[in-house]
């Protein structure tokens, strides 16, 4: 019985360690705007003219289901402005 306790604790906690993995994703030696392309693939990506102080501005569209359970009916835009004092 005490061993049966024991693997069933480390099967947990080996199960909890790797559901905790993340993914890295190389971003060295790319620009701004690379960097968004490899971060969003899926997004639409443009740039956008702004006189301010950041140097760099785009505008980000991801399209987003409306209904998760049934991701092939309709969707709606999510529009984020991303900007990069560089």
């Amino acid at each position: 019985m005490k061993y049966k306790n024991q693997l069933i604790a480390l099967i947990f906690c080996n199960t909890a360690l790797l559901s905790c993995k993340t993914h890295k994703v190389a971003l060295e030696g790319l620009n701004f705007e690379q960097q968004l392309e490899v971060l969003f693939p899926k997004a639409t990506i443009s740039p956008v003219k702004i006189n301010d102080h950041f140097t760099k501005h785009f505008q980000l569209v991801l399209k987003q289901p409306l209904d998760y359970n049934n991701p092939e009916t309709m969707t709606w835009s999510n529009i984020a402005f991303i900007v990069n004092p560089d």
